[in-house]
């Protein structure tokens, strides 16, 4: 009868020493658990911030290169309406041509720089192209006034932001 109480009395230690050592692998799981899920908390409080401010300087970003690819067409618009003043008509029909590339290439865009109704008005510059190219080439003078005429509508026209 002892032996069977003793044979009880161990089953039982090695059950409690099984508990035990489930309770510290149970202990040490929620331990890691919380110290993995404060990390997580610390990580997205850092993290949500400068995520929200870098898509700020994104949209700066892009806002602030297509004004200034809309500047470097005006730019090269004026220096075609000067170059035609001049009687560089060579040099003015090469920078024309170069305006309207990009001025198509802009407004065939998805994401265009224009505003619908700059649009409009620059439909209306891209159907005069090849009359003004044309005009350049036999070396009119009147291409001078068109092209000058374009650059102030072109400067009047609206961008997005």
């Amino acid at each position: 009868m002892q032996a069977r109480t003793r044979e009880a009395e161990s089953t039982h230690a090695d059950r409690g020493s099984y508990r035990d050592t489930q309770s510290i692998s149970n202990k040490t799981l929620k331990r890691i658990a919380w110290i993995a899920g404060l990390m997580l908390i610390a990580f997205l409080v850092g993290f949500v911030p400068m995520w929200l401010a870098a898509n700020g300087y994104e949209r700066e970003r892009d806002s602030l290169q297509n004004q200034a690819h809309i500047h470097a067409m005006r730019h090269t618009l004026a220096s075609a309406a000067l170059n035609a003043d001049r009687g560089r008509f060579d040099e003015a029909r090469a920078q024309a041509s170069s305006f309207f590339t990009d001025l198509r290439t802009e407004f065939d865009r998805e994401e265009s720089a224009l505003d619908p109704q700059a649009k409009e008005h620059v439909q209306e510059m891209l159907a005069r192209r090849d009359e003004v190219i044309t005009m350049l080439a036999r070396d009119d003078r009147a291409a001078a006034d068109v092209l000058a005429d374009w650059y102030f509508q072109f400067e009047n026209i609206g961008a997005r932001d």
